[in-house]
Formats: structure tokens, C-alpha cells, sequence
């Protein structure tokens, strides 16, 4: 999964916390507020680490824009040199395998490609047009046409994945733009069929009153809210899925072969919910996280980089000791040093083999290779040989056997 999304400012919160008192035995309880000893990891000992170099060529250029990872493919889109393609990439050799551009304003296109979704089993790319209001379905074989799901009434999709081969699974983000309101639908997170897209199961989170992921901004001496972030509503986990909702102070883990939902964690936060939660790596025994805060922008100010708007910190639960710490995952690969941090909340997918995957854009690799900033192994002989204007490298990190 997913995706931590390539368009807008991406801030994905995590989890943080030990058991608290009057808590269910089982249950951790996330205190947003306290402060953590801190806790070294290595990517390589955590997860089998592979890298996939994508195959450049003048047809399949990319600007490092990776959306997905699948069983079979990688998926990517390309708005620096032709915007509106999708670009389908073998996740196991890096060869170029489809280029499809159905950008335009008739039945059969897409106006915008917000997110991509890879359907394995179905053949099949689910590419999300928030601007038409609408999923358009497309072969994975050779990009033609297949049908159209219109968005469910009065809903604006912020998160879409692929929940099985009838259904996806959907949040509604209309109720990012209700913060401080009474929540006005029984239900956020449902899910919609793959067929015509009516919703076939809605999955309800209880929560009174909407805390949207919103930044406040000082405005002719009044405060005012103003949506700066997609936050992961939606999480695979492992066969399960997680449903994170910022009004709510549990996470709820659904679970897929009994259909029913589960307490998964509960979060502390401050009365005014300014610190939120997203979910990274699911691994065995440890959870990574992020924790987010939002920041208080006075008037005329311009946010030109996530710190602008949010302090974040990484987080780990382990859940042996029962315990949160900070975390800081270095990849052995690299000489020790900012260059070699690993960041497990970016792109996490959960699902199959592999925990996470991050892109490495070429020029940045071949620069770290230039300065010695690479360790002799498989990095460093695949960066010796790259061009700066080469297709980035992909990172995967496979759960260990």
C-alpha cells in the first residue's frame, strides 16, 4: 500500500505509546505528548532490502513519481516530461512495461490522475479522477478502456485501495473541510464495488465532532484553518486493514475474514486534537510511526516545506516490551550520516512481501557514489553504474522469511 500520495504536502502520523492505566490489557494506549528515549534500527536487519533500478529509455521516463508496488508491478506517473501518463515498470526487474496517457475530457479519460491503483488478480488500474468525479478502469495488458464508477453521492474520495477482487476500499475526505462541526454521515471509510461503484459496506468509526488535519493561520488578527495535508485514513495491514480517523481517538483494525472491526490502539492527544497519528511499517514485532503537530502560521507566511507546517517525529511501538521509543532507521548501505536515514512511514504497503519501498532518484545516488558516501554492496555497484538523468532506483524492503 500505499501510498503516501505524490500531490499536495504529504504528512503521514504514527503511532506512539505505552499502556495506560484503565486500558484494556491488550490494547496500547498512544500518548501524543510525551517525549521517547530514542531507539537505532537497521534497515537490513529489519527487512530483506532490494534495490530495482527502472529501466530509462526515451518511452519511459519518470520524475520519481512511484505510487504503488504490487505483487507484479510497479506503478508510476509522469508529470515532468509528458503529464497524464502512467508508466507500469516489472517490480522484480525494473523493465518498462506499459505507457498509457488517457488524459482528456472524453467518456473513455481521465482529467486528473490523483492516485493509481494496481489490481493484480484483475489485470486491472483503477485510476482515481477527483476532478471528473470518477474511477476509470483501465487493462493492465495494454491500457485500454474498461468501465467508469461514478463517486458515491456528496463524496470526494481522499484515499482509495485495493481492498479484494470485488471491491476497493475508500475514505471520504468531505469531512476534512468540517473541522469543528458535528460529523454529518453515519459513516467515512466504506466499501464500493469494483463493478459500478455503488457502496456495498460501510464501515463506521464512532466519533461526535470532526478534528480535520488542518493548519492554523493568523488572518487580520483571527485564526483561521486551512487543509494542508492528506492523512493515511486507510492502511493495510497485513491481510487486515487499519482505518486511522483524526476525530477519533481509536484506531480501528478491520478485519477481513470475519468482516467486523476491532479496537486496534487508542490515542492520547490534547483537547484540541493539534497532534495527530499516522501509521507506517506494520512488521512483527515492531510498528513504525509518525507523529505530527501542526503549527500556528501567522499572516503573509508561506509554507515552502513540511517543517513550515508540521513538526514530525518518527516513532516505534515494540510491542515485546510494550514500549514506544523515537526511532531512526539507517540504511547500512550508505556511509553513516543524514544521507543514510530511512523514513518507514513514506511509503508503506503492508501487504504480500513487502513492508515498505522508497524511491532513489538517480542523480542523488550517483552523487553519493561520487562523494563516498556508499558502502561497498549492491548499492554502490548499482550507483556506479547509473546516469544522474536515469530513472530512479526503487527501494524494496521485504519482510524476512
Amino acid at each position: 500500500m500505499r501510498k503516501r500520495k505524490w500531490l499536495g504536502i504529504m504528512a503521514l502520523l504514527v503511532l506512539a505509546g505505552c499502556r495506560q492505566a484503565g486500558a484494556p490489557e491488550a490494547l496500547p494506549v498512544i500518548d501524543l505528548s510525551k517525549d521517547y528515549p530514542e531507539k537505532e534500527f537497521v534497515a537490513q536487519d529489519l527487512f530483506d532490502v532490494e534495490y530495482v533500478p527502472l529501466e530509462t529509455n526515451d518511452e519511459f521516463l519518470v520524475g520519481g513519481f512511484v505510487l504503488a508496488v504490487s505483487g507484479h508491478y510497479i506503478v508510476t506517473v509522469d508529470p515532468m516530461h509528458e503529464v497524464g501518463s502512467i508508466i507500469l515498470f516489472d517490480r522484480r526487474t525494473g523493465k518498462g512495461l506499459l505507457k498509457m496517457n488517457q488524459l482528456g475530457k472524453g467518456p473513455e479519460d481521465y482529467s486528473c490522475a490523483d492516485d493509481v491503483i494496481p489490481d493484480d488478480a484483475n489485470d486491472e488500474l483503477f485510476v482515481i479522477d477527483s476532478a471528473g468525479r470518477k474511477i476509470q478502469v483501465y487493462s493492465m495488458r495494454d491500457g485500454s478502456f474498461r468501465r467508469s464508477l461514478p463517486y458515491a453521492a456528496e463524496a470526494d474520495y481522499g484515499f482509495v485501495d485495493n481492498y479484494d477482487e470485488q471491491h476497493l476500499m475508500v475514505y471520504d475526505k468531505s469531512i476534512y473541510l468540517k473541522d469543528g462541526e458535528p460529523r454529518d454521515k453515519p459513516y467515512y471509510h466504506f466499501l464500493i464495488s469494483k463493478t459500478d461503484g455503488k457502496v456495498v459496506r460501510p464501515l463506521p468509526v464512532s466519533f461526535d465532532e470532526i478534528h480535520a488535519p488542518v493548519s492554523l493561520r493568523r488572518e487580520n488578527g483571527r485564526m483561521v484553518s486551512m487543509l494542508v495535508s492528506h492523512l493515511p485514513a486507510i492502511v493495510p495491514n497485513r491481510g487486515n486493514w487499519l482505518l486511522v480517523e483524526t476525530s477519533s481517538d481509536t484506531v480501528y483494525n478491520y478485519l477481513t475474514d470475519g468482516q467486523r472491526m476491532e479496537p486496534f490502539l487508542l490515542r492520547k492527544t490534547t483537547e484540541d486534537f493539534d497532534r495527530m497519528l499516522g501509521i507506517g511499517v506494520m512488521a512483527d514485532r515492531y510498528w513504525f510511526m509518525e507523529r505530527v503537530i501542526t503549527k500556528e502560521m501567522e499572516q503573509g507566511s508561506t509554507a515552502v516545506s513540511i517543517s513550515d507546517i508540521f513538526q514530525v517525529s518518527n516513532l516505534v511501538y515494540d510491542r515485546r516490551e510494550g514500549r514506544c521509543y523515537t526511532s531512526l532507521v539507517r540504511n547500512a548501505d550508505f556511509v553513516r550520516g543524514e544521507d543514510d536515514l530511512v523514513d518507514l512511514c513514506a511509503f508503506p504497503v503492508n501487504s504480500g512481501d513487502v513492508a515498505a519501498f522508497l524511491p532513489m532518484m538517480a542523480h542523488r545516488l550517483v552523487a553519493a557514489y561520487e562523494d563516498g558516501k556508499l558502502n561497498d554492496g549492491p548499492l554502490k555497484d548499482l550507483a556506479s553504474r547509473l546516469d544522474a538523468e536515469d530513472n530512479p532506483v526503487l527501494m524494496l524492503m521485504k519482510y524476512k522469511k
